[in-house]
């Protein structure tokens, strides 16, 4: 009985110390820029922008990196920016960093060695940005065009749909009749005073019909995912490309 009793003691304790996912979340909701680093090791891989942004020689160190986490497994970043979206973009996460260090369950290990632990960001919502300090506007806007047009299906309802095409945006719900209030014109903007402080950079939409105006600011669009959020309401929404 002592051994046995002894054994779940001891297993307990090999469990609590192998876990490596932190688990004391700050509480702290707050806006980072971060940049992908490609280590050959298993490591924390990604560093807020804030460390090289006014320190052009700056070299990067793992001490100052981070893990990120999705909140959600569907806000997971796409592949793409792995693979090559990443020489020219960086990601603008929101969220909360955990106050303890650890390696998220989320981390996908390259190779059989045991990544040390680092501090990890665990976010809600995620922007693919351009890291050009002189990116054209216009250029950006183009491309959010190409990223939001197709059919979009509603994260927490699958009968409830959006179509983008043409700057034309439709809201759609299965088994009901689509009427002439349901498409809306679409205009991009970076500020929405009316809402957010001007200080603040981020992507804004505005949906105008003949009877209506609505407001969004885009929290994370890719070709997969576009998570908004409604003003005045402050409901968040999040679709899934079709």
């Amino acid at each position: 009985m002592k051994l046995t009793f002894l054994t779940f003691i001891l297993g307990i304790m090999c469990l609590v110390a192998c876990n490596n996912q932190p688990t004391n979340i700050s509480g702290k909701t707050e806006t980072i820029k971060v940049s992908y680093v490609n280590w050959a090791c298993d490591c924390a891989d990604f560093i807020e922008t804030k460390y090289f942004k006014d320190k052009p020689d700056y070299e990067t160190k793992e001490e100052d990196c981070i893990y990120i986490e999705p909140s959600n497994p569907i806000l997971k970043i796409p592949e793409e920016f792995y693979s090559k979206g990443h020489f020219e973009n960086y990601l603008k996460l929101t969220g909360q960093f955990y106050i303890d260090k650890g390696i998220p369950n989320s981390y996908d290990r390259k190779t059989p060695e045991k990544p040390r632990h680092a501090r990890v960001f665990r976010y809600d919502n995620f922007e693919i940005i351009s890291n050009k300090a002189n990116s054209d506007k216009d250029k950006n806007t183009n491309n959010t065009f190409d990223l939001i047009g197709g059919t979009w299906v509603h994260d927490q309802d699958s009968l409830a749909t959006i179509t983008i095409s043409n700057n034309e945006w439709t809201f759609n719900y299965k088994g009901e009749k689509s009427e002439g209030n349901d498409k809306y014109k679409i205009t991009l903007k970076d500020k929405l005073p009316e809402f957010v402080k001007e200080t603040e950079k981020a992507e804004f939409l505005i949906l105008t019909s003949r009877t209506d105006t609505m407001y969004y600011e885009i929290l994370g669009l890719s070709d997969k995912v576009l998570s908004l959020i409604h003003y005045p309401t402050g409901r968040r929404h999040l679709y899934n490309k079709r």
